[in-house]
């Protein structure tokens, strides 16, 4: 909920709530980053739940082993520093996970929702693609020619870079798989593909 009220060196009187909305949300952590804590990573390791079952499903495997004994003598220690090393990296992804507030969540919904509208709109219709109506040059310039317009702050913690404000429909559906998986809304951008 941006307002203008008044104006502070030219520019609108933003408000604090939005913007320690924007200024507290992070969705990359310590295993998506690199030595320099530049972003390493597509999308978040949070983001794949079939990969955390799986990591989870591999501890319990670990633990149940070690503790019925079923590890041969020679790799009860490599077993253990692995198990560890697991659970270290599983609580790291598990706590990079964003818990959006109220004020957080609202601002997200906002923006997930005018980037849906907008990459549903830069898609071709389901009956063009039948029916060969679409441009084949045209749908590949939409992805990756700046056309949507985003918040850069957001596009900033979501790892894209924006032009004058613009990102291209792959960044922009990346940036929208981020967020609408942190509030739980749907991140299969050809969902979003109209039907006529």
């Amino acid at each position: 909920m941006v307002f203008t009220g008044p104006v502070i060196s030219g520019r609108p009187f933003i408000s604090r709530r939005i913007y320690m909305a924007k200024e507290d949300l992070e969705f990359y952590g310590k295993t998506d980053r690199d030595r320099d804590g530049n972003i390493s990573s597509t999308l978040p390791a949070w983001y794949f739940d079939t990969k955390i079952d799986t990591m989870k499903e591999n501890i319990q495997r670990k633990e149940s082993a070690l503790e019925r004994g079923d590890v041969p003598s020679d790799y009860v220690y490599q077993t253990r520093e692995d198990l560890k090393r697991d659970k270290e990296r599983l609580d790291s992804i598990e706590s990079s996970r964003p818990r959006p507030n109220d004020v957080q969540s609202d601002y997200l919904g906002k923006n997930y929702k005018d980037m849906k509208s907008a990459i549903s709109e830069s898609m071709f219709t389901r009956e063009d693609m039948q029916r060969g109506f679409a441009d084949a040059h045209e749908e590949a310039r939409r992805m990756v020619k700046p056309c949507i317009k985003v918040d850069p702050e957001l596009a900033r913690k979501c790892g894209i870079s924006t032009s004058d404000g613009m990102v291209s429909r792959n960044d922009a559906s990346k940036i929208l798989k981020i967020v609408g998986k942190s509030i739980g809304e749907e991140t299969n951008i050809e969902r979003f593909r109209r039907l006529k």
